[in-house]
């Protein structure tokens, strides 16, 4: 990383200037900074708790549709899951790079709220395009987690960049935990529907559509 990951061209433009001491986690919610912060926090809880509250129904759901006799089916289910998030995490600061951050937020939440959709109403586990769908679904949700590190720092000052994104980034676990009790009780609500409450819980990404509104294109 030392070598083939260059430094942000601000940070190095205050190394030599800066010399106070590391800003407080108060300075983040000052006036100047409390809408970013907020903004910040918002549009990193949307794919963590989308994620956890709706992309994960995939694989207890296809273990239960494929049950004991095919029992090979959930592993490569996983499988297929894993490989397009691996891909996703991947491509996504490129991405960015070329169609800029909010319009490629942007697309991110389309995408990942039709596809969520698509996999839990127009298929289902056996059938032929489930593990397809499942790949691109999990590739497309996963570009946010890559977004998120190329985006976060740059929305904050040199001074507080640090603290700013590792606020925004870990405040969206608590979002995260909350969809899960959430999604949770509607699974039990709704007598364990996997697909009617995968695509309830698809919202959460379509949320991202209207967040990314409250940033700005940043100037590094």
């Amino acid at each position: 990383m030392l070598i083939a990951l260059p430094e942000s061209p601000a940070w190095l433009a205050s190394r030599g200037i800066l010399k106070k001491k590391p800003a407080p986690l108060t300075d983040l919610f000052r006036p100047v900074l409390l809408r970013v912060t907020l903004a910040a926090i918002v549009i990193s809880a949307i794919p963590m708790a989308g994620a956890w509250a709706a992309s994960k129904w995939m694989i207890p759901w296809a273990d239960k549709v494929a049950g004991a006799a095919n029992a090979d089916y959930k592993a490569a289910a996983q499988g297929w899951w894993a490989l397009g998030a691996t891909i996703g995490s991947l491509l996504e600061a490129q991405l960015a790079g070329w169609m800029g951050r909010r319009r490629s937020y942007l697309l991110i939440s389309i995408g990942a709220t039709v596809l969520t959709v698509v996999m839990f109403q127009l298929t289902a586990p056996l059938q032929p395009g489930f593990h397809a769908v499942m790949f691109a679904q999990r590739m497309v949700a996963t570009l946010f987690f890559g977004w998120l590190a190329l985006y976060l720092p740059e929305l904050f000052p040199v001074e507080v960049r640090a603290t700013g994104s590792g606020l925004a980034y870990n405040s969206g676990r608590f979002a995260t935990a909350a969809g899960v009790l959430g999604a949770g009780l509607l699974f039990s609500a709704l007598g364990g529907d996997y697909p009617l409450v995968g695509t309830i819980c698809a919202g959460i990404y379509a949320l991202g559509i209207v967040a990314i509104r409250l940033v700005k294109e940043p100037s590094v």
